[in-house]
């Protein structure tokens, strides 16, 4: 409603209006500050290097460890002289493996795969 009174710039304004006009520049200053808040911390998450998980040790998360351990030992990952080199994805993969492995072990009557 203030916009379109102003809008031609020939009316005038008095202090209450000056001060309305001064609230809802700062709303919209404070909406525009979240906004930028906002989007600076999603750009930090986006940066961030992905972990590498060369080694099974307190490095990687607990709940991967026995499972990438079961994989090395079937043979279905090795690492590189480097290390294994696994990501977070990686990992997941690892645990679904293991654990699909060990519902067939079930089905089949406890054969060990």
């Amino acid at each position: 409603e203030m916009k379109k009174y102003y809008e031609d710039g020939k009316a005038e304004i008095n202090m209450e209006e000056l001060k309305a006009l001064r609230a809802e520049m700062a709303a919209m200053q404070a909406r525009y500050d979240g906004i930028i808040n906002k989007m600076g911390e999603e750009i930090a998450e986006l940066s961030k290097p992905e972990m590498i998980y060369n080694y099974i040790d307190d490095n990687m998360p607990e709940w991967a460890r026995e499972s990438v351990q079961w994989c090395v030992d079937k043979g279905i990952i090795k690492g590189t002289g480097e290390g294994l080199g696994l990501d977070d994805k990686d990992l997941k993969y690892c645990v679904i493996l293991h654990r699909a492995a060990r519902v067939t072990a079930k089905i089949c009557g406890g054969v060990e795969l």
